[in-house]
């Protein structure tokens, strides 16, 4: 497999020495060694993303590291192309590759400050920026966020599942579906802004990865995604309601660094719950139809379902500092 591996790596650069599997999830993910440096290698099924779905992320992508965004450099092959498809076992991928970042994730890192807030959130807000003026011409138009498919198939799954739930999650798809969406709030968005998806080195600089998920959506999800992995995915997930002085800390800090970049918007001081509900929708439908649930995503389930059904907020926090920087824009 390596051999081969190597063999496809080479479509982009010559002199390849090897290929190391690093993770796998929705894709496939290999760092390539050169002779002179690295990148890293994507392959992703063909049933995940189809051709014209990969091309318009990379030329999303490309177009950020054009303009000076924070995100790690997609690459072309020798011949010009943005990716390749191949065939192994007869399933179909298509085959990606990117700057190899060298920096650590939050989990990784042992020296996080609430600087660190401002630097994440300095580095959205410059994507949320440049994505106002982006313009996908002939390349074919991401999704809308209520397009994914973990929502297109929540409503049969609660349907099966619990009356309340489904009745709950037509309404809320109803309602946002109403909700404004104006140029300054509503845009393409990165789509899972998780604590792994942004590098940062030994001097804060800070690379963004992985654009799989990105889609039309409002700006402020990608602060409740940001918050929601940080705050709700720990080992211990029911330690949420302790967290409110954290979460205010990071909201802040998050829009502190999002307004040196771009505008900060209403939703994202006063809305915030909305969004935070859309990931509860789709962590519940994920967890409904796996066949057997540890304790930890037991008690994401009790949490989740508990929030939606009861219309209780993720978590209670204070925003005051961060309206004081919102009207101080104003």
């Amino acid at each position: 497999m390596e051999k081969f591996l190597i063999e496809i790596a080479k479509q982009f650069y010559n002199y390849v020495i090897s290929v190391e599997f690093l993770t796998k999830c929705k894709n496939s993910i290999y760092k390539v060694r050169c002779s002179d440096f690295s990148f890293i290698l994507r392959l992703t099924e063909e049933s995940h993303r189809n051709l014209k779905q990969i091309e318009s992320e990379l030329d999303f992508q490309k177009y950020l590291y054009n303009n000076g965004a924070d995100v790690a450099k997609p690459l072309q092959t020798k011949l010009g192309k943005s990716c390749i498809i191949i065939e192994i076992d007869k399933l179909s991928y298509i085959v990606s590759a990117f700057e190899f970042v060298t920096g650590k994730d939050w989990n990784e890192r042992v020296d996080n400050t609430e600087e660190t807030f401002i630097i994440i959130g300095k580095a959205l807000g410059k994507i949320h920026r440049l994505s106002k003026g982006y313009n996908p011409g002939n390349i074919e138009k991401r999704r809308l966020w209520s397009e994914q498919q973990e929502l297109q198939k929540a409503g049969s799954i609660f349907r099966n599942h619990n009356t309340m739930l489904f009745n709950k999650f037509t309404e809320f798809m109803q309602l946002m579906e109403k909700e404004e969406k104006r140029g300054d709030n509503f845009g393409l968005t990165h789509g899972d802004y998780l604590v792994s998806n942004y590098l940062i080195d030994d001097h804060n600089n800070i690379k963004v990865i992985d654009f799989d998920d990105c889609e039309y959506s409002w700006y402020a999800a990608d602060i409740a995604i940001c918050m929601r992995c940080y705050l709700f995915w720990t080992e211990h997930p029911d330690e949420l309601p302790m967290k409110s002085n954290e979460a205010e800390i990071m909201h802040y800090g998050l829009l502190y660094g999002y307004n040196f970049e771009n505008k900060i918007t209403k939703e994202m001081v006063f809305d915030l719950d909305k969004y935070f509900k859309i990931r509860d929708f789709i962590e519940l439908a994920q967890l409904i139809i796996q066949d057997q649930l540890n304790d930890i995503e037991k008690i994401l389930y009790d949490m989740c379902l508990d929030r939606i059904v009861n219309e209780k907020p993720f978590l209670d926090f204070n925003t005051e500092q961060a309206q004081k920087l919102l009207y101080k824009n104003e």
